[in-house]
């Protein structure tokens, strides 16, 4: 069971948020799940910095000088670097490029989730990716109590790993008022969305000018 005395052990960590956590569950709850987690993340008044691909958040992370990372996460990104002695740096190996490495969470959704690792599994073998330890914890929501206890937060879009017609960045949009880049698919989305409101407000003036 995961409560506060467990993440109080972990000491200073950095919260690595990945919008795609919630795109893996029925679109009944996958907004408003993804909506109550980063409004907590809001009221707490912590700065967050904002990527587009998850690799990205690893300068931030290494300035932090925070020897535990927690990923929330669809996917793990950690691999074991024996096998690729080192592997590329992209969104699904940014962990092995962490430089304090000390202890290294994964929390995933339940069902639906990826190891990114191929051969000896850094959570059976933390030794192959370069971390003293790795856990990992399926969660249907992640804790509120990790906003407030974490020390530094960052929060990657993800666009390759949701769809196209995800509203999970128009959440982030609505919840930090931050206008989310978009695919070319997406874009096209948002522009039929955007002419749907447009002619459903002229109709409602009509109706009221009536």
């Amino acid at each position: 069971m995961i409560n506060k005395r467990t993440w109080n052990k972990w000491g200073r960590f950095y919260l690595s948020i990945d919008l795609d956590f919630w795109e893996a569950r029925p679109w009944q709850t996958c907004y408003q799940d993804c909506y109550n987690f980063l409004m907590a993340v809001k009221k707490s008044r912590k700065r967050v910095i904002f990527v587009d691909e998850h690799h990205r958040l690893l300068p931030a992370i290494n300035r932090s000088r925070c020897n535990t990372v927690v990923n929330i996460d669809q996917h793990s990104d950690i691999v074991e670097s024996e096998k690729y002695d080192p592997p590329d740096l992209n969104c699904g190996t940014w962990a092995n490029y962490v430089h304090r490495r000390g202890h290294f969470i994964w929390f995933s959704p339940p069902r639906y989730y990826a190891t990114c690792h191929t051969g000896k599994s850094p959570f059976e073998y933390p030794e192959v990716a370069g971390w003293e330890k790795v856990s990992w914890y399926k969660v249907k929501q992640p804790p509120i109590g990790l906003i407030n206890s974490a020390s530094h937060i960052g929060l990657s879009m993800s666009y390759e790993y949701i769809s196209a017609t995800s509203l999970l960045p128009f959440v982030v949009k609505k919840v930090f008022n931050r206008r989310p880049r978009r695919s070319q698919a997406a874009m096209t989305y948002w522009h039929l969305e955007e002419a749907k409101e447009e002619l459903s407000r002229k109709r409602n003036q009509e109706i009221f000018q009536i």
